[in-house]
């Protein structure tokens, strides 16, 4: 989820008074537990909007929020953050023509003195409390998110009884964690940034030199010039390679996974890690987990697969690559007979040789903690094209009071009629109702449906909670 040209946007400025000061938050809990993926009904759904989303990319989410808003149930609650009052009134008049049902749920909130992106996700994880209630963990992220870190504790004082723990030692992104109620699945990358933030903490404190062991493997990687936002590589891993004299490292990543299993409530699992009986140095095959795996039970997991989606573009006939091309093209603003997918599979392949490995990596590792494994599949694009996910969605599985089920999943699409197909066959063969969310251009951002949203509420109904 990589921030959009957040480096030449002006920041807004106001006179308006800002949100009441910490000491009036509640309290913060001493246990607490991550919202899971995979069940439960979302009751209180944080959305925000960039206001320099224009065009197809500002159509796109305004028509996912106007599904979200007619088909989940009418008492979900919305916390919706806009820069610019124009923006605001502008959700108020989609809550009018669409006519959604009870608009006094939605709380809107203006912040029009900071500059914000679309990722709701990324600043904050949603926890709620053993003892009841929730809170939001205002994190430090792993990359730059213009003003969004502020953006946490006003939400928090927005909604009663929502507490706050701005707890700065671990750095990581919501969208780096994907969960069922047993088990959190984490991306390498925040387990080594939390470690390198924590034994750097520990030398300040003692005055100690600013040089650590975690800088020689760690790297950050801009692809392009037009992307501001890094993803991370590393040399080696330090922690498992022989030869290396770094026991340090090893206790502080060893304090950092104890520290997000504290916070998150239960097993944390990572994945992404480098395997040194390999010659490949392995890594997360994306920068976030939730752009390539996604637990739908407490034993069943969907893990991202490059290779059914190459398969199905170099299998389609002439006119049919044609057509999909231009439906893609259409969304982009490119010429109808450029080649998008074309270039999507030289990414995925040639221009990353790797990623294959690395989500087979991945999905062996989850396969061995004992889940039942179903591939997706997944293409990523080179700067400025659609990333190809249907892992980025958003999952409700839950009884009602009345005994009826529901089990629906917001997937994001790409009007691509063969590669939707499959993902939809997938989901539906797993029970899911399957909503789709036409999503082309937002994910040439880097980010899906849950990406720009976050779960400040979910009640879990079915038996996941005991397993």
């Amino acid at each position: 989820m990589s921030v959009s040209a957040l480096t030449s946007r002006p920041t807004l400025r106001s006179s308006r008074p800002l949100a009441p000061k910490q000491s009036q938050q509640e309290p913060v809990p001493q246990d607490t537990f991550v919202h899971p993926d995979s069940t439960g009904k979302i009751q209180h759904l944080v959305l925000q909007l960039d206001s320099s989303a224009t065009g197809q990319i500002r159509k796109e989410v305004e028509g996912a929020w106007t599904k979200l808003f007619k088909n989940m149930d009418s008492d979900v609650q919305f916390t919706i953050t806009t820069e610019t009052e124009a923006d605001r009134q502008g959700v108020r008049d989609l809550i009018a023509r669409e006519q959604i049902p009870n608009p006094e749920r939605f709380n809107l909130q203006l912040a029009d003195d900071l500059n914000i992106t679309m990722w709701a996700r990324d600043q904050m994880v949603g926890l709620g409390n053993v003892g009841g209630g929730n809170t939001l963990l205002g994190q430090t992220t792993m990359r730059p998110h213009g003003d969004d870190e502020k953006l946490p504790p006003r939400i928090a004082a927005s909604v009663p009884g929502l507490g706050f723990d701005a707890d700065k030692r671990l750095q990581t992104d919501g969208g780096d964690e994907v969960s069922n109620p047993k088990e959190t699945f984490l991306g390498y990358a925040s387990l080594y940034l939390t470690a390198k933030r924590l034994y750097e903490a520990d030398q300040a404190a003692k005055k100690g030199g600013v040089a650590t062991p975690f800088e020689r493997s760690l790297r950050l990687d801009y692809p392009t010039s037009q992307v501001k936002s890094p993803d991370f590589k590393f040399a080696d891993n330090l922690l498992r390679t022989k030869g290396q004299d770094l026991p340090e490292q090893e206790v502080w990543l060893s304090q950092a996974h104890n520290l997000f299993e504290q916070k998150y409530g239960h097993k944390v699992t990572i994945i992404g890690d480098d395997d040194p009986t390999t010659e490949i140095v392995e890594k997360p095959a994306t920068f976030h987990m939730d752009m390539g795996m996604t637990p739908i039970d407490s034993d069943k997991i969907l893990v991202g697969d490059p290779s059914i989606a190459v398969n199905a573009v170099n299998n389609m006939t002439p006119e049919v690559r044609a057509e999909h091309n231009a439906r893609l093209n259409a969304a982009l603003g490119l010429p109808a007979e450029n080649d998008t997918l074309g270039e999507m599979v030289q990414e995925s392949t040639v221009n990353e040789p790797d990623l294959q490995h690395n989500f087979d990596v991945n999905a062996r590792k989850v396969a061995g903690e004992g889940y039942m494994i179903d591939r997706l599949p997944y293409l990523q694009g080179p700067p400025g094209k659609t990333w190809l996910t249907y892992n980025n969605c958003l999952m409700e599985s839950y009884t009602r009071e009345d005994g009826s089920k529901v089990r629906r999943v917001f997937l994001p699409t790409y009007d691509l009629p063969v590669l939707d197909g499959i993902a939809k066959e997938t989901y539906e063969k797993q029970g899911f109702e399957v909503i789709p969310l036409n999503l082309a251009a937002l994910t040439s951002w880097r980010g899906a449906i849950r990406c720009i949203s976050n779960v400040l509420d979910r009640k879990v109904t079915d038996e996941q909670k005991q397993a």
